[in-house]
């Protein structure tokens, strides 16, 4: 084989070879926070409360990420917050953030400034094709969404 033929196929299997990593790295990154599975149950409180429990089981599906942001309801005033791996069952660390906050984390590039976050530190990164499960559990008073209407009561 001549020089020349050898020097232009190292080339070309060096590009394809960088080209096909380069791929790689692309697919693996990711570019938005990305779920699955999501499951929302209400517990109507007593309605002079104005008050729902929401358990709110979700798959964070965005490979390789560590954290999780859960949107806060807008005009809704959020407590008793508590997050849980699914998979053990145990609790797991999180913070009440800002939407501007939220949107310096790579995958929450477009959250809204206005809004606020449960941002959630995963037990593990979520692995490649995998998921990590979540159960987030909040009440939330909120009068406009729930109130008394005469005998009744109206739940939006």
């Amino acid at each position: 084989m001549s020089k020349r033929v050898a020097f232009t196929i190292t080339v070309l299997f060096a590009a394809f070879s960088a080209d096909s990593l380069g791929s790689q790295e692309r697919g693996a990154a990711v570019t938005r926070q990305t779920e699955a599975d999501e499951y929302t149950r209400y517990e109507l409180l007593a309605p002079d409360t104005a008050s729902f429990k929401i358990s709110y089981e979700v798959s964070a599906t965005a490979p390789g990420a560590k954290v999780f942001f859960n949107a806060i309801r807008k005009g809704s005033l959020a407590s008793n917050e508590a997050v849980y791996d699914a998979m053990t069952g145990e609790p797991l660390p999180f913070e009440v953030v800002s939407g501007t906050e939220a949107r310096k984390d790579p995958l929450m590039t477009e959250a809204d400034v206005s809004g606020s976050f449960i941002k959630i530190h995963l037990a593990r990164a979520v692995p490649p094709e995998g998921r990590g499960r979540l159960l987030i559990v909040k009440t939330y008073k909120d009068p406009k969404s729930y109130y008394r209407e005469g005998d009744g009561i109206v739940f939006q």
